[in-house]
């Protein structure tokens, strides 16, 4: 009972901060009981997977670390505002509609080869394509209801699926 409460507090917690953090370039801290620290880019990681009593990091270089989810004190999601995201008109991307249900589409993109990846909460790509405008329709319908990342070239934003 003990570990179940602990793992979905965990996960509650990873997934609030994560929807409030995807814009910007982010880092994964995790404390643990005896003091100690570790860090990582977000953008490093390929999933993060609850196995047993274990939180597991894979990584986009094939490697991985796992860590007792009890060792843990507090994960922290941290932006960095040194990095800016550079858009030819300076104006932000925006995914839309939000909430959708077959398509969405993008504002503000530049006019250029995207390269595009659908990714749900716990880290599994479910689409990954090039589009050749920013007003090509993205199909969706496929997708279970949800809330999906949205990653258009170095720019991730997030979708509700209905």
């Amino acid at each position: 009972m003990r570990d179940t409460k602990a793992l979905v507090s965990i996960l509650f917690c990873i997934i609030v901060i994560s929807i409030n953090c995807v814009k910007a370039q982010n880092n994964l801290t995790l404390k643990f009981n005896d003091g100690s620290e570790v860090s990582c880019l977000l953008t490093t990681l390929n999933k993060i997977i609850f196995s047993d009593s274990n939180i597991v990091f894979n990584y986009t270089d094939a490697s991985s670390n796992s860590y007792l989810i009890f060792s843990l004190r507090k994960i922290t999601f941290k932006s960095y505002s040194a990095v800016p995201e550079v858009i030819k008109n300076e104006k932000s991307i925006i995914v839309y509609p939000s909430p959708a249900t077959d398509f969405i589409l993008l504002k503000n993109a530049p006019d250029e080869i995207l390269n595009i990846s659908i990714i749900k909460l716990d880290g599994v790509m479910v689409i990954s394509k090039k589009i050749f405008s920013n007003k090509t329709p993205i199909d969706i319908s496929s997708l279970t209801s949800g809330l999906y990342l949205l990653k258009v070239n170095n720019t991730t934003l997030k979708f509700n699926k209905l």
